[in-house]
């Protein structure tokens, strides 16, 4: 398939992919904003749409290229965020109240 092609093939499903990253990550932005939590409206806009590009092009490779064995292009932001939770909470301490 033409590179041309290939991009009029993908264009609308990768924009509308996009905007609804937009609108849930300014939905969970506006949320913790009014929670007093860090990471608010500002954050999450730019977060989830890069998060989102980061897979559609990842998924683009795979479909173009068809490499022979490869992994998911998600399993190493998968690890990664797991990664991070987890050390998080580790440091967090929990009082009883």
């Amino acid at each position: 398939m033409e590179s041309k092609d290939l991009l009029l093939a993908v264009l609308p499903g990768f924009l509308l992919r996009g905007a609804f990253a937009v609108l849930c990550g300014g939905i969970i932005g506006i949320e913790r904003e009014r929670r007093g939590k860090p990471a608010g409206f500002r954050t999450n806009i730019l977060i989830c749409p890069g998060s989102t590009l980061y897979m559609l092009v990842g998924e683009l490779l795979l479909v173009s290229l068809k490499p022979p064995a490869s992994t998911p292009p998600g399993s190493r932001l998968r690890s990664s965020a797991g990664s991070a939770s987890l050390a998080q909470a580790r440091s967090c301490t929990h009082r009883a109240r």
